[in-house]
């Protein structure tokens, strides 16, 4: 059995891991808001991966807000300096942009960490614009391929 994230109708999110990761195998990691299709989850300063700057998800539970089409918007909301900040992005732009660290010896799961600096919701959405824009020009480019210009 692999990781599986569990949504409820309550919007409680659920992360179950299989046997061999004894580390909280069955743990809340965040609420999802449904009316405002946004996942929330609360971190302190102690979870910040001081060698790249960043906070991290399970990638299983990244990908599936990804796929499930319920959620817009990733908020973590980390308090540092005795202060909430509200890091905000998207699923798509975290799996895009995040790095991949596993912590086996620590017996947990896959992990896609975002470094802090790249939250933002209009960084995010520049960056979906700039790759539908790409995906267009390509498409656009394999339709015009074969075509016979005549003059």
């Amino acid at each position: 059995m692999s990781e599986k994230i569990t949504f409820t109708k309550e919007g409680r999110v659920w992360l179950i891991l299989p046997p061999d990761k004894s580390y909280k195998p069955h743990r809340q990691i965040g609420r999802i808001n449904y009316a405002k299709r946004c996942f929330l989850t609360k971190r302190a300063e102690k979870h910040i991966m001081r060698v790249n700057n960043s906070i991290g998800l399970s990638s299983t539970a990244v990908r599936q807000m990804k796929e499930s089409g319920l959620i817009d918007f990733i908020v973590i909301e980390l308090q540092k300096d005795l202060k909430i900040h509200k890091l905000k992005t998207t699923p798509e732009f975290w799996l895009a942009h995040g790095e991949y660290l596993h912590f086996a010896n620590n017996k947990l799961e896959l992990q896609i960490f975002l470094n802090l600096e790249l939250f933002g919701v209009r960084q995010a959405k520049k960056w979906a614009a700039d790759q539908a824009k790409i995906k267009t020009e390509i498409r656009n480019s394999e339709m015009n391929v074969g075509r016979q210009v005549v003059v």
